[in-house]
């Protein structure tokens, strides 16, 4: 035990001189937003850094849109079906209400049009049109895009149709679609760079991203915009900088201006207060191995990234799960136990500890004495080796 008491001890003090060095006092402020729901998360970790309501249910009109463009996108990605492959678009596909694209009925359009569609122009006509070509049917793909929310584990979300039109058994949360988002960024990096999308022209007619963002920030890249009469306006977004990116999701905001002002001020916020420190890979104590020529390295594998915090007023705590009893053999990059960074309880990032050297058996006769003194410890403490 006392190997996890030291390593413990001498990884804090790691962190304290290489994560919060030459940081200056800061002090946190919320930023004022008017929409009664919304999340800021970080993208690489899942991690919330500020939310409303983050697990309200409520309406997120064309927002759902995101559940069928993960679906096109796992389906391209895995070369099921093909960006220059023809959809044959429906009568009822081209008649949706709403926002469009504006196909033809009995036309052959391609998927990326499609899916270009669905992205800048919001066009329930293009996603309805998608939802037979890959369901059959939009009731066959609305059941698809359900258990795809359940698979993620989004449980205050279920979808009714595939566009986000109006449907009291439509409704989804902040937090879910923050999530959602995430992993269409992170599963589909090939594909993201369409969200950032500024215009779209297709049948002669140009259209302009809904997402005003695109046009305030170059650090924002995405994602969706959604309106309806009962949603009100919602806006999901991202931004990098530097190494940090950040999610923002807005539901129910009363104007357009003002979903796009509290977007600004969550990311503004984030980027003001948070920040992304790269751990190094080096060794962050030795342990005594029993019947081992030498004791042990123990370190992370390779340099992780861990968000934190620019004020000192809160830390990141560190969780050890360290073998107490380390026997050789051990061989250069075993795993030798686990660390977990937190922050407010939630976890942002968990890395296993390895061997970073190698430890070869002692000859057979000091093994002996080994044995002699774990029988020894044995009969003193409760831990037995």
């Amino acid at each position: 035990m006392s190997n996890i008491h030291t390593l413990k001890k001498l990884v804090f003090i790691f962190l304290l001189t290489t994560v919060f060095a030459d940081e200056k006092f800061l002090i946190r402020q919320t930023p004022t937003i008017s929409a009664p729901n919304f999340v800021l998360m970080d993208a690489d970790t899942g991690l919330i850094l500020a939310e409303r309501c983050a697990h309200c249910k409520v309406p997120p009109a064309s927002i759902t849109k995101l559940i069928p463009l993960y679906i096109l996108s796992e389906a391209l990605h895995k070369g099921n079906v093909k960006n220059e492959d023809l959809v044959t678009v429906s009568q009822k596909a081209a008649k949706a209400p709403g926002s469009r694209m504006f196909v033809n009925p009995s036309s052959k359009v391609s998927i990326e049009n499609l899916m270009n569609g669905m992205i800048v122009s919001s066009g329930n006509d293009a996603t309805f049109a998608i939802s037979e070509y890959l369901g059959g049917n939009e009731q066959s793909f609305v059941q698809m895009m359900n258990e795809l929310a359940e698979k993620f584990q989004m449980k205050d979300t279920h979808f009714a149709n595939s566009t986000g039109l109006p449907d009291k058994e439509q409704f989804s949360s902040a937090y879910d679609l923050a999530h959602l988002t995430r992993r269409l960024i992170q599963d589909f990096p090939e594909f993201y760079p369409k969200y950032s999308q500024k215009y779209f022209s297709f049948n002669k007619i140009k259209q302009h991203n809904r997402n005003a963002l695109l046009w305030a920030d170059d650090r924002i890249d995405g994602v969706k915009t959604g309106f309806t009469n009962d949603a009100g306006y919602c806006l999901v977004s991202s931004a990098k900088q530097n190494d940090l990116r950040l999610i923002a999701v807005i539901l129910g905001s009363k104007t357009e201006k003002s979903r796009k002002i509290d977007s600004l001020n969550l990311l503004n916020y984030g980027f003001r207060f948070f920040k992304v420190k790269e751990v190094e890979s080096k060794a962050l104590s030795t342990a005594h191995v029993w019947y081992g020529r030498k004791p042990v390295e123990i370190g992370l594998k390779d340099n992780i990234n861990v968000i934190t915090p620019r004020f000192n007023d809160e830390e990141i705590k560190i969780k050890l799960e360290v073998k107490s009893s380390l026997k050789a053999p051990i061989h250069k990059g075993d795993t030798l136990g686990k660390m977990t960074f937190m922050y407010r309880n939630q976890i942002i990032n968990q890395k296993e500890l390895v061997a970073l050297n190698e430890v070869k058996e002692k000859f057979i006769l000091f093994r002996f004495f080994d044995n002699l003194q774990i029988g020894w410890h044995n009969l003193l403490h409760k831990d037995k080796i």
